[in-house]
């Protein structure tokens, strides 16, 4: 498998993921109305942010079109990667 875990802990930006960032810099925006456009539970779009959950390809794929492409789903996905193999 690709990933070792669900987890992933976020470092890119100091204590921010790349989704974190995104919502920090888009205030019409939130995970609460992320997860309603894409059909999923607010706690799903939130453990990503925290770094608590790691994102399917699926998933980072709707959240690149959900941002019109600002968050992408090889910058989900590889930030969560790069993280685990340095761990």
């Amino acid at each position: 498998a690709l990933f070792r875990s669900k987890q992933c802990r976020y470092a890119i930006f100091g204590d921010m993921s790349i989704l974190k960032r995104y919502f920090a810099d888009t205030p019409d925006d939130n995970a609460t109305r992320m997860a309603a456009r894409l059909g999923k539970p607010p706690s799903t779009i939130s453990r990503i942010v925290t770094g608590a959950r790691r994102p399917s390809f699926k998933l980072a794929m709707a959240i690149e079109k959900a941002t019109g492409g600002k968050v992408t789903a090889m910058a989900l996905l590889t930030e969560c990667h790069e993280l685990e193999a340095a761990a």
